[in-house]
C-alpha cells in the first residue's frame, strides 16, 4: 500500500521519505525512484537513544506530515512527530485481535491526542472506536490495487479439475482449516487447490491433507511478489478467514476476473456483495463451505457471471488512483491545519 501510494502520487507536489527501523528493506527497490528510504536502526527493545535519533532525522527532513503505519511506525513516529511539532497521520490496516493488552492500552492512550486517522475499511474504523476508544475523526480509505497488473490476465478456463486458490499468511486468522475440511468432504468432485503463503500453521495444514489422503490434490507454494501467475492459473479464490480488516487478496482476485468464495466477515462483507460480485460463506461453518463449493460445480454459468460482475466492480472501486486521490485530500487537510 505504501509503495503504491508513493509511486502514484504527484512528484511535483510531494517529496516522500520512508523511515525504516530495521536493516531489511524489501520495498527500497520499489520506491527508490520516488522516495528516499532511510534506516534509523532500532538496535534493541530498550534502545534509549532511538527516539532522539528519530527526532533528529525529522528535524533534518522538515516534513509537513508524518504518516505512521503498523504498530512500531505508528508509536515511535507519533512520539517523534509530537516532539518536533509536526502533524501526525495514522493509518490502521487491520483488526488487531492478536495484539495483547499492552498494545491495546498504548493505542487507546495515544488515540486521545489530536492526530489524524485513516482506516482501511468501515470495519477497521468501528474497531478503532470500540477497542481504542478513538473519538477523533476517522477517514475510511480502501487500499487501492494496481488494476493494470490484473487487467490482462486471461479468463478462467473452468475446466475440471477446477483450480482453487488460497493466498495469504498461514496463520489461524486466515481459517485455512475450514476450507480444507470442506474439500475433504468433496473428494468425489474434480478439483485441485494451490495454497500460496508461509506461516506457523503450514506444517499443521500439510499434516491435515496428508492424514486425510488428499495431499496429491493440494500444492503448497512459498509467498511471491508476482501473484498474477497464480490468479491466472485459478478459477476460484477461497478466503475462509475468521476475521479480516479489508481483504486485498479478494480485491486482486476480483480484478483478475476470478470468482471469490469468502467468509462473511468484517471488511470482506464491504467489498463483496453475495450473489452479485461473489459468494459469501458463514464463517467457521464447514457445512456451509461444502454447500457453497458444491454450488459452483453445479452452477458454473452463474459462477462465471459473478466473476464478471466482480471484475467490473473492482475496476470502478479498487483503483490505486482512487486511493491516491483520497490520501491527497487527507494530506492537504493535515498539512494546512
Amino acid at each position: 500500500m505504501v509503495v503504491d501510494l508513493i509511486n502514484n502520487s504527484d512528484s511535483a507536489k510531494y517529496r516522500f521519505s520512508v523511515i525504516v527501523f530495521f536493516d531489511n528493506t524489501p520495498l527500497k527497490a520499489l520506491v527508490e525512484k520516488k522516495a528516499e528510504v532511510i534506516l534509523i536502526e532500532k538496535k534493541s527493545k530498550f534502545d534509549l537513544g532511538f527516539l532522539k535519533r528519530l527526532e533528529k532525522k525529522l528535524i533534518e527532513l522538515k516534513p509537513d506530515v508524518v504518516h505512521g503505519h503498523l504498530f512500531a511506525g505508528d508509536f515511535w513516529g507519533r512520539l517523534a512527530a509530537h516532539k518536533v511539532g509536526v502533524p501526525f497521520l495514522s493509518t490502521e490496516h487491520n483488526l488487531n485481535y492478536e495484539d495483547g493488552r499492552l498494545k491495546n492500552f498504548i493505542k487507546k492512550y495515544l488515540s486521545k491526542d489530536h492526530d489524524y486517522y485513516v482506516a482501511c475499511s468501515e470495519a477497521v474504523s468501528k474497531y478503532m472506536r470500540v477497542v481504542y476508544d478513538n473519538r477523533n475523526k476517522i477517514t475510511v480509505i480502501y487500499n487501492g490495487i494496481d488494476l493494470n497488473r490484473f487487467a490482462n490476465i486471461p479468463p478462467s478456463t473452468w475446466q475440471e479439475p477446477l483450480q482453487f486458490l488460497m493466498m495469504g499468511r498461514l496463520v489461524e486468522q486466515k481459517g485455512h482449516f475450514f476450507a480444507l475440511a470442506a474439500l475433504n468432504k468433496l473428494k468425489n468432485l474434480s478439483w485441485h487447490l494451490t495454497i500460496v503463503g508461509a506461516g506457523i500453521e503450514k506444517n499443521s495444514l500439510m499434516e491435515f491433507v496428508k492424514i486425510n489422503n488428499f495431499a496429491d490434490r493440494v500444492t503448497f507454494v512459498e509467498p511471491v511478489a508476482q501473484v498474477e501467475k497464480y490468479y491466472s492459473q485459478a478459477d476460484v479464490l477461497l478466503i475462509p478467514s475468521i476475521w479480516e480488516g479489508l481483504g486485498v487478496v479478494a480485491m486482486e482476485a476480483m480484478a483478475s476476473g476470478r470468482l471469490v468464495l469468502a467468509s462473511s466477515v468484517d471488511g470482506l462483507k464491504e467489498i463483496i456483495e453475495g450473489k452479485e460480485t461473489g459468494i459469501l460463506v458463514e464463517p467457521k461453518n464447514i457445512s456451509d463451505w461444502v454447500e457453497k463449493i458444491k454450488y459452483i460445480f453445479e452452477h458454473q454459468d452463474e459462477s462465471k457471471q459473478l466473476a464478471k460482475n466482480a471484475q467490473k466492480y473492482a475496476k470502478d472501486n479498487f483503483s490505486v488512483e482512487l486511493m491516491v486521490k483520497k490520501y491527497d485530500e487527507v494530506y492537504s487537510l493535515v498539512a494546512n491545519k
